[in-house]
C-alpha cells in the first residue's frame, strides 16, 4: 500500500499541488459578505471642493439618522473644466455604471447632466432646502436622487 501511495504521489504530485493552489486562490479571493458596502445607502458628492473628513462625517450622520448604514463617496471633480484627474473620473464612472450611489450632491447640475448623458434624476433641489442637511457645509450643492 505504501508503494502505491508513493508511486501515485510521484506521478501526480504537481497535479495535486496545482489543484490545491487554485482552490486556495479561490477561497482567499472571495470577499466575505460582511465587509461589503452592498447594503449601505451610498451618496456621491461631485464637486471641485475638497471636503474635510469632519464635514463628510457630519453628512454621513445626517443621512444615517434617516437611512441607516450610509457610505459617502466623494469625487473631487470640476465637470465643467478640462484636464481633470482621470482617477476621480474613473471612480465616478464606475459608480454610475454599477448604480452604486442613490443620492448625488452636485456642484454643477448642468455639467453633471451633460457628462452623464442625462442620467435620470428626480427630486432635484438645493441642499439648503432640505431641513436635515441644512447648515452642514453643503448648502451650495444640488441634491438629486437617481431615478431607476
Amino acid at each position: 500500500m505504501k508503494k502505491k501511495i508513493s508511486n501515485f504521489w510521484f506521478y501526480h504530485k504537481w497535479h495535486i499541488l496545482i489543484a490545491l493552489a487554485i482552490i486556495a486562490l479561490i477561497l482567499f479571493s472571495i470577499q466575505p459578505r460582511g465587509n461589503s458596502n452592498e447594503d449601505s445607502f451610498n451618496i456621491g458628492i461631485v464637486s471641485p471642493v475638497y471636503y474635510s473628513d469632519e464635514e463628510l462625517l457630519s453628512l454621513e450622520e445626517a443621512f444615517s439618522s434617516r437611512y441607516g448604514d450610509v457610505v459617502v463617496n466623494s469625487y473631487h471633480i470640476d465637470l465643467g473644466a478640462y484636464g481633470q484627474d482621470s482617477t476621480e473620473i474613473s471612480r465616478l464612472d464606475v459608480d454610475l455604471r454599477t448604480n452604486k450611489s442613490f443620492v448625488f450632491l452636485l456642484a454643477d447640475l448642468d455639467a453633471f447632466n451633460e457628462s452623464t448623458n442625462y442620467l435620470p434624476l428626480k427630486n432635484i433641489s438645493r441642499v439648503s432646502d432640505i431641513e436635515y442637511l441644512r447648515g452642514l457645509g453643503f448648502d451650495d450643492l444640488y441634491y438629486a436622487e437617481r431615478d431607476y
